[in-house]
């Protein structure tokens, strides 16, 4: 019966961590995930140059002659690399994509995944204080769909209680 009940719990366990996939732009392009935001800001000069995936939540996009740039929050990545929905960070980094990437698609509170090249460290403004942002020149950024809770609290805001989809006994007389 041990056995048995062994195998069923290895099968589900197999069954869901095979349904976690990474998307296949990310998958093309791996970048080390163990290279984290607080090693390149530590030192720089070992990791100039390295490939790295890193992800979080749009901060701000603006498009430039270069490219767009963005400003991501950092956030750790789940096993399908896809940023985790966590109240923890290493801090923030800047991304630049060669190309045209439409901000008011790519817009503050999305999640991105980029997979990028290390280039150098950028001080800027962080409201009044210094701050010094890692820099990657991304090869593949991918944009996550929102997340269902998301999509239930857009949907709160604009359709009042009663819902027609939900009816509570007492609306319903």
């Amino acid at each position: 019966m041990r056995i048995g009940l062994k195998a069923v719990v290895a099968l589900f366990t197999v069954a869901f961590v095979s349904c976690a996939v990474m998307p296949k732009e990310l998958r093309e392009e791996r970048g080390e995930r163990k290279i984290t935001l607080k090693m390149v800001k530590e030192d720089l000069e070992i990791y100039r140059g390295s490939k790295v995936m890193w992800g979080g939540k749009i901060i701000r996009c603006e498009n430039k002659r270069e490219g767009t740039l963005f400003e991501v929050l950092q956030l750790p990545l789940d096993v399908e690399g896809r940023p985790k929905d966590v109240d923890r960070s290493e801090g923030r980094f800047l991304v630049l994509y060669d190309g045209f990437l439409d901000c008011a698609i790519y817009c503050p509170g999305r999640e991105i995944t980029v997979v990028g090249e290390v280039r150098d460290l950028q001080k800027g403004k962080l409201g009044e204080m210094e701050y010094v942002y890692p820099f990657v020149r991304a090869k593949k950024i991918h944009l996550w769909k929102r997340r269902k809770e998301e999509i239930d609290v857009y949907h709160y805001h604009y359709w009042p209680p009663p819902h027609p989809w939900c009816c509570y006994p007492w609306w319903c007389w």
